[in-house]
C-alpha cells in the first residue's frame, strides 16, 4: 500500500483492517520499502503526497514510530491524514516536531474524531509558529523568482469531533491570548486547502515571520467548532 508516483515522490495508504502486532508489521514494510526502492532523496528529501493512517487504530505510541521512520527516509508529506486513528495529545506533539524539523510544509492535516484536547492544540499550534520554524508559513507556488510576490496558503487543520471543550470559547483564547495566526473558513468556499480570503500578495525576501503573517494567516481552522 505504498504507491510510488515517480521519481522521489511517493504515496503511502494503511490498510483500515489493520490492527495490533499487524500494525507494527506495516510500519517494518514500509521502513523497508523506503529503503529498498526509492531513489536519492534530493536536498529536500522525498516528497509523499499522502500518508494516510486513516481509520486505523494507530495510536501515540505506534504513530511516533511511523515518523520516525519517514523521518529516517527524510519524506516529506504533503497531506497526513489522521482522523479516527486513536490520536491524542502526545501523538499530536511527535507531529508539530516532525512538521517543525520538516525542510518543506504539511499543506493539511486531517486530524478529526480523536482524542485532543485543548492543550495538545495549543501546544502544536505554538510550536508551528514559533519565529525558528522556517517550513510555515507556507506559500503558493506560482511565484517566479527570489523578489517576487506570493500569497500565504494556511495550512489546512481539521480538528474536529476531538476532546476540546468549549470550543468558541477556546478560539478566542488562540487569537486573543496567544495570538495564534488562523484563519476559521465559511461557508461561502471563499477560503479552501489551497486559497485564504485574508491573504495577500508580499515578497517573502528579507522579512520576519512576524511580518510576513501581517500579510495572511498561518492556519485555517476548518469546522473547529465542531467538537464531541
Amino acid at each position: 500500500h505504498t504507491v510510488p508516483v515517480h521519481g522521489n515522490l511517493f504515496a503511502m495508504k494503511a490498510p483500515e483492517t489493520l490492527s495490533g502486532e499487524a500494525i507494527d508489521k506495516f510500519i517494518e514494510e514500509v521502513d523497508e520499502y523506503l529503503k529498498k526502492n526509492m531513489a536519492t532523496p534530493g536536498p529536500k528529501g522525498y516528497t509523499a503526497s499522502t500518508i494516510d493512517v486513516a481509520n486505523v487504530k494507530i495510536g501515540d505510541e505506534k504513530f511516533k514510530t511511523l515518523l520516525d521512520v519517514l523521518e529516517k527516509h527524510q519524506v516529506r508529506p504533503q497531506v497526513i491524514k489522521l482522523y479516527k486513528c486513536g490520536l491524542g495529545d502526545e501523538g499530536l506533539k511527535h507531529l508539530s516536531m516532525f512538521a517543525a524539523l520538516s525542510s518543506e510544509p504539511i499543506a493539511e492535516f486531517h486530524m478529526s474524531h480523536n482524542k485532543i484536547t485543548r492543550e495538545g492544540c495549543l501546544d502544536f499550534f505554538l510550536t508551528l509558529q514559533d519565529s525558528s520554524v522556517a517550513a510555515y508559513p507556507r506559500f503558493s507556488t506560482d511565484a517566479q523568482g527570489a523578489n517576487a510576490a506570493s500569497k500565504i496558503v494556511p495550512a489546512w487543520i481539521r480538528l474536529e469531533r476531538n476532546a476540546i471543550t468549549n470550543a468558541p470559547e477556546f478560539i478566542e483564547e488562540l487569537r486573543d491570548r496567544h495570538k495564534i495566526s488562523f484563519c476559521v473558513p465559511e461557508g461561502d468556499r471563499s477560503c479552501s486547502a489551497g486559497v485564504c480570503k485574508l491573504s495577500k500578495l508580499v515578497s517573502q525576501n528579507g522579512m520576519s515571520k512576524e511580518q510576513l503573517l501581517e500579510h495572511g494567516k498561518l492556519f485555517h481552522l476548518a469546522w473547529f467548532g465542531n467538537q464531541s
